[in-house]
This record gives structure tokens, C-alpha cells and sequence, in this order.
């Protein structure tokens, strides 16, 4: 299968766009290195593999931090699929 060039302007998840998402430009890297460092040669994560934890405070804007990292990912096209799942703050019960 043919490896197409990364389009840096394509939106998936993303609500901003790349040029317009600024401030965390390390951060978005880190991301994306892990999810492709751990897919290297197609090969599975060992047994001494850990995830990745990303702390922000509220409104930080974490999710459009992973947003822009699922679509950069996306874009590249190297074997790995991102897969994004969205969870809800829901109220406590009495």
C-alpha cells in the first residue's frame, strides 16, 4: 500500500484548526510520538509498555489537544489507528 503524504489542514476531531491551535506544541508532539514510537515495525507493546497520562486542569483545552493529536495521527498514515472515545460527566446519585 502506497504511503500518502500527511495533509497537515485536514480536520477529523479537531474544532481549530492547526495553524489557529498554538501554545502546546510540545505537548502535541510528545502525544504523537508515543502513539507511533509504540507501533514501530509493526510490533506489539511488551509486557513493560505504560500509557501515556495527560493531566490538565479544566478548560485547559485537553480535548482539543488529543483532537489535533488523533488527527495528526490520522494523517499519517503508518500503521497506526487512532480511536477516540468520548466520556461525559454525569451526575452523582444520592
Amino acid at each position: 500500500m502506497k504511503k500518502h503524504a500527511p495533509k497537515n489542514d485536514r480536520q477529523i476531531l479537531a474544532r481549530v484548526r492547526r495553524d489557529e491551535f498554538v501554545g502546546r506544541a510540545s505537548e502535541l508532539e510528545r502525544i504523537v510520538a508515543y502513539a507511533t514510537l509504540n507501533s514501530a515495525a509493526g510490533s506489539v507493546r511488551s509486557a513493560n509498555a505504560r500509557g501515556l497520562l495527560v493531566l490538565m486542569a479544566p478548560v485547559a483545552g485537553v480535548s482539543e489537544l488529543l483532537r489535533q493529536a488523533f488527527d495528526t495521527v490520522f494523517d499519517r498514515r503508518d500503521g497506526v489507528v487512532p480511536i477516540c472515545f468520548a466520556c461525559r460527566k454525569l451526575k452523582r446519585l444520592p
